[in-house]
């Protein structure tokens, strides 16, 4: 049986045991929290611990990381760390990561068994939420020309120390950064990066396990530098599968230096197996680099002429330096890219689109400390998508190969002009070896070490190089950049060369050509190594030029042309066989070219010469074009050509051979000269020439024969035989040593001239192009020259002398062609006149001549003509011994009254000759003929019949022969005898008068002034009165006269009219007598003073007033002596004498002199008188 106090004292007991275990096991639990809270608590101090010493070991001390608040849920096993902040310990340091900040980080531990462990701390979840990392690339006071450039890629990977760090000392099974902000401080400039998400997943960097994950996502970004932008959908990075993915991204770099602008947009880019330590270094190595569907679009500009404003000289190794620093692409694809590419020039854009580019390229590599790209092999596909390069050009082709020996291949090529839609360049295959492309694109000078170009057609300027549009009807273009081209050897493999341009047209087929030496700049340079065409044709509308040749071949040794078939306006030319040795053909010296032989086989010419042109043109700075020949042989040559209109030449010539040849410009030398030429004809409306017979030889004798010149004007010329001894060329200059030409006979139209000269012979002779022959000395043997003149009428005479003073104004006399010319003794009969003269020597120098003619003996129908001797010094000509003989029978056979002249001269000098003038004008030009010493006698018979009345000319320069070509200025007479004699009508019977000691001045210039003297001098009258005259002119149509007669005794004038008008004067003295004469064409009027005495005369007979003889007049006045006064003083009469049209200006001074006697005699009164 229960005691039920037992029962009760043992359920109080079990309760107390119950409650107590319950205690026990409260305090076990409150215990084992306690040291689960403990060892969380340690943990997390730890951790804490751990992470602040990572962070001050991994940054060397220079960063220190605080902690503001750690929260930690035990139950969860996890806590939060809140605050956290990483800072620079040196506050003044201000570039570079200056800090984190962030504003929570959540922890998950995981099991509590998990923290009994000794290792590694295991944490299931890492989470930094929405860190902020501040980073500053530049110090406050840093200049601003100095700045660096910002390289976001560095800054973000330098966080990865920090991250793997943690990943080392932990064994972490979920990291993650979620909402990540970068803030970048540049200047006034703050770049963020937000929504930076980055997973890592089973990761234990010291046993990772094939779970284990690394991902960096990050979202939607938009980056924006000062130079730089950056934005893209998102990133994502793989760890497990080594590979990175940007999708639809946009980047943009802009250089304010050099003003490059790069824009790349794209779907998506995928890195395999990138180095990710090497980003520390800023060195990026990727094994793939693949960029899909990007659109790229670059402007750069290239860099000035001038050197010092060259920003950048690699542009695009410079681009990728200053954003990734080093870089390796082991392999790298572009896939269906849009690329615009823009080359800003100052004169010129060039602008490329390749619509859908395919670019594969191996071992990409940019270093920091080289200046230019390396790759491996780059290959671009196109497709044949046309790029647009500016300016109306476009380029086409299938694939270009570059690898990273710079060489570059490039497979059917096509060049195309869009404005015309016409191919400009067409190639199977273009390759240039040592070429940066890079450079080309950049700066547009080409420089490689060789080009070869093979199968296709090239369309190109020859003067300078370019590609050319082939239309000449559209405006011209603006002038592209001049680019400069560098290369070292040029191989053209089957290549047609088509040159088109307005209408000019040059093709040559098949060329294969080698060049080396490249160089075009301000010239062009080049050494042609080998050139061959089966066919060049070349046409020039503009010019008029066809020329076609075939077998071009050329060598530095050799030059060969098989044919050429050419014509140049109305020229034909045909020929053949040419072949052609150069010695020293250099392009770089292109002024001076040295040939052994130039050999052709047949030349054969024809049609008309093209007219020279006469434009003066400026040559002084252009050089000059240099040839050299040792030999050049020409076979046979036939000609056929029309100089100029109704003027042709024609020759054959055969075996032509020059030695020593130098061409220079327009000048040309040469050593020795020898051919043979036949049937040489030149005809024209003027001339024709016709030759037999040619031989050259000019270092012997050369021979001319059978050599015919006849004139329209049926003039002909005959030359037997021409001998030259040793003919020199020197520059453009000609000599011949010594000529002789024989048998020389020309015929004269009519027979109005013929003319023989035994032999002539000349010396020294010399001529160019630019000058008239000259000859050192000239001889001309036994001359004789017969001319018939024929009368020709007034009108004809005019028109002549009109036409001959037109010619000779551009004529040159042939004085000027020689220095000696020396005449045997011949004769020249003119009509029935002969002309005899001695020996003739003139010379000429620096233009002036010096005449030796020994005698010269010349007949007119009236007189005979004797001189002794011609000569000049300086600028005087001296005739000597002039005699004048009136011939007896022609006085005999006088049938009208007419002067006969006959009379000697002792000297005359004309001085201040113009010999100029002469020389080249045939203008005979003098100040003054001094004539010194002379007797003139004239007579004249008035019983024979008067000649026919001829109006005659009053004044006193109408008397004198002068004319255009016979110009006298002036006369000066000394020392002069003039004699008159004349058979009175009335007695038959011959009077004379004398005056004595003539001395004159005669002005023959024409009058400054309207008065002006004319004429002045002095005479005695029978050795007796002295005389004084002067004549001067008024006007054109009038003049004066004034003579005065003083101190003569009257009955010397018996000699005159004693035998004329039977009448004696008995006795008289003239003291003076003065004459003032004005008159003009029609009528005189004058006044005399007279002064005399004791006159008195005897009269025979009765004064009969018709008869007509000299002293008619004078009788008159005397015969009435009888109630004159016997003497008079200072009497003045006044009178008028009417011109007797058909008598000279002598006849009307000497009628005015003898009426003016009369009035001052018959009516005369005395000056007192007539003063009164």
């Amino acid at each position: 049986m229960n005691n039920p106090e037992a029962t009760v004292v043992r359920k109080p007991l079990k309760r107390r045991k119950k409650r107590l275990r319950k205690i026990l096991i409260a305090l076990s639990f409150l215990l084992l929290g306690a040291v689960c809270i403990g060892l969380i608590y340690f943990k997390v101090q730890g951790f804490k611990k751990t992470l602040i010493d990572l962070v001050d070991k991994q940054s060397n001390g220079t960063y220190a990381l605080t902690i503001g608040n750690t929260k930690i849920d035990y139950l969860e096993l996890d806590f939060a760390l809140s605050g956290v902040d990483i800072a620079k310990v040196d506050k003044s340091d201000s570039t570079g990561l200056l800090g984190i900040r962030i504003p929570e980080i959540e922890v998950n531990l995981g099991s509590f068994f998990d923290l009994l462990g000794s290792g590694q701390l295991r944490i299931e979840l890492f989470r930094i939420i929405e860190p902020l990392a501040r980073v500053s690339a530049q110090q406050p006071d840093e200049p601003t020309d100095k700045k660096e450039p910002v390289n976001i890629a560095h800054e973000i990977v330098s966080f990865y120390p920090g991250i793997r760090a943690i990943l080392d000392n932990f064994d972490i099974e979920d990291f993650r950064i979620d909402r990540a902000d970068l803030q970048l401080n540049k200047s006034d400039l703050i770049i963020e990066v937000q929504l930076l998400d980055l997973l890592i997943a089973n990761w234990n960097m010291r046993d990772l396990s094939d779970d284990a994950q690394f991902k960096i996502m990050l979202g939607k970004q938009g980056i924006d530098f000062e130079t730089s932008s950056f934005s893209f959908d998102a990133i994502t990075w793989s760890y497990d599968d080594h590979k990175l993915e940007i999708d639809n991204y946009s980047f943009t770099q802009k250089d304010s230096l050099d003003r490059t602008v790069l824009i790349l947009d794209g779907a998506s880019v995928v890195i395999q197996d990138m180095d990710y330590e090497k980003l520390l270094d800023e060195e990026y190595i990727f094994d793939l680099l693949q960029i899909n569907q990007p659109v790229v679009t670059a402007n750069i500009f290239p860099h000035e002429a001038d050197p010092s404003k060259i920003k950048s000289r690699q542009p695009v190794s410079d681009l990728l330096k200053k954003n990734l620093r080093e870089l390796l692409i082991r392999n790298g694809e572009i896939n269906k890219a849009e690329v615009h590419l823009n080359i800003m020039r100052p004169n010129d854009t060039v602008r490329l689109l390749l619509p859908e580019m395919t670019l594969k390229t191996s071992n990409f590599v940019v270093t920091e400390d080289s200046s230019t790209l390396m790759i491996e092999k780059l290959r671009l596909s196109l497709s044949a998508t046309e790029l647009d390069m500016g300016n109306g050009l476009a380029v086409k082709f299938s694939e270009m190969v570059y690898d990273k020996t710079y060489n570059v291949d490039i497979k059917d090529i096509v060049l195309t002009d869009t404005d015309i839609n016409a191919e400009l360049l067409r190639s199977e295959s273009l390759a240039l070896y040592n070429f940066n492309i890079f450079n080309f694109i950049y700066t547009n000078d080409l420089s490689a070490d060789s080009v070869l170009m093979k199968g296709g057609n090239l369309t190109l300027f020859e003067a300078t190089g370019d590609i050319v549009h082939t239309s000449g009807s559209r405006p011209p273009k603006p002038a592209r950049e001049r680019s400069t081209v560098h290369l070292g050897k040029v191989v053209l493999d089957s290549i047609n060369i088509i040159y088109d341009y307005l209408e000019t047209n040059a093709q040559i087929q098949n060329l294969n050509a080698v060049t080396e030496n490249l160089v075009i700049e301000d010239g062009t340079t080049y050494d042609l190594r080998y050139f061959k065409s089966p066919s060049v044709t070349f046409t020039s509308g503009k010019n008029d030029i066809r020329a076609s040749l075939t077998g071009v071949f050329f060598e530095p040794k050799r030059f060969e042309i098989s044919s050429v078939q050419g014509s140049f306006k109305d020229i034909n030319l045909t020929l053949k066989g040419f072949t052609a040795t150069p010695e020293n053909f250099n392009p770089n010296k292109p002024f001076y070219h040295v040939w052994n032989t130039l050999h052709i086989s047949e030349i054969d010419i024809s049609g008309s010469l093209p007219q020279p042109d006469t434009t003066q043109k400026n040559t002084a700075d252009k050089p000059v074009q240099e040839f050299f020949f040792e030999s050049i042989m020409l076979d046979r040559i036939t000609a056929n050509l029309e100089l100029s209109q109704n003027s042709q030449l024609s020759f054959i010539s055969d075996n032509l051979k020059v030695k020593e040849v130098l061409v220079a410009g327009k000048a040309s030398t040469f050593g020795e000269i020898q051919a043979q030429m036949h049937q040489l004809k030149h005809s024209s409306d003027k001339i024709n020439i016709s030759v037999d017979d040619v031989n050259i030889a000019t270092k012997e004798q050369s021979e001319i024969s059978g050599v015919s010149l006849s004139l329209a004007s049926g003039d002909n010329l005959q030359l037997q035989k021409i001998s030259l001894n040793e003919i020199i060329k020197s520059d453009s200059v000609w000599h011949i040593e010594m000529a002789s030409v024989n048998q020389v006979s020309f015929i004269q139209s009519e027979n109005t001239l013929n003319s023989t000269l035994d032999s002539i012979s000349l010396e020294n002779i010399t001529w160019s192009p630019s000058a008239l022959p000259h000859v050192g000395e000239i001889g001309v043997y036994k001359p004789f020259m017969q001319i018939k003149k024929k009368p020709v009428d007034s009108t004809s005479v005019k028109k002549s002398d009109a036409s001959q003073t037109k010619q000779t104004k551009k004529a040159i006399a042939p004085l000027s062609l020689f220095d000696v010319l020396k005449i045997s003794p011949g004769t020249v009969a003119i009509n029935d006149q002969l002309i005899a003269f001695g020996d003739i020597s003139i010379r000429t120098a620096d233009n002036k001549v010096a005449i030796d003619m020994g005698d010269l003996r010349f007949d007119t129908p009236s007189s005979t003509f004797n001189i002794g001797e011609i000569k000049n010094t300086g600028e005087q000509l001296h005739i000597y011994d002039v005699r004048i003989d009136a011939k007896p029978e022609f006085v005999e056979k006088m049938e009208i009254e007419n002067d006969v002249i006959s009379g000697n001269f002792d000297h005359l000098v004309f001085n201040g000759v113009v010999w100029d003038s002469l020389l080249r004008k045939n203008q005979f030009i003098s100040e003054q003929l001094q004539i010194e010493g002379f007797n003139v006698r004239l007579r004249r018979d008035k019983t024979l019949p008067d000649p026919e009345a001829v109006n005659k000319p009053y004044l006193l320069r109408e008397l004198l022969p002068l004319s255009e070509k016979f110009q006298l200025l002036g006369i000066k007479a000394t020392d002069g005898v003039l004699t008159y004699r004349e058979v009175g009508e009335k007695t038959g019977q011959e009077g004379y008068i004398v005056l004595n000691d003539i001395d004159f001045k005669m002005n023959l210039r024409k009058p400054k002034t309207e008065s002006e003297n004319v004429l002045t001098g002095t005479a005695k009258l029978y050795d007796s009165g002295l005389m004084a005259f002067n004549y001067s002119r008024i006007d054109s149509n009038h003049f004066d006269l004034e003579v005065r007669l003083t101190d003569m005794v009257l009955d010397s004038l018996n000699h005159m009219i004693d035998p004329l008008e039977a009448v004696r004067l008995k006795s008289g003295y003239l003291k003076e007598y003065d004459l003032s004469v004005t008159a003009n064409d029609s009528i005189a009027t004058g006044q005399a003073l007279m002064t005399y005495e004791d006159l008195h005369i005897e009269i025979f007979k009765k004064h009969s007033p018709d008869v007509k003889n000299f002293g008619s007049s004078l009788l008159t006045a005397l015969a009435d002596g009888i109630i004159l006064k016997h003497s008079k003083t200072d009497a003045i009469g006044t009178f008028e004498q009417e011109r007797i049209t058909f008598k000279g200006p002598i006849n009307y001074w000497v009628k005015c002199a003898i009426h003016g006697a009369m009035a001052a005699v018959r009516k005369g009164k005395s000056a007192s008188n007539v003063s009164d």
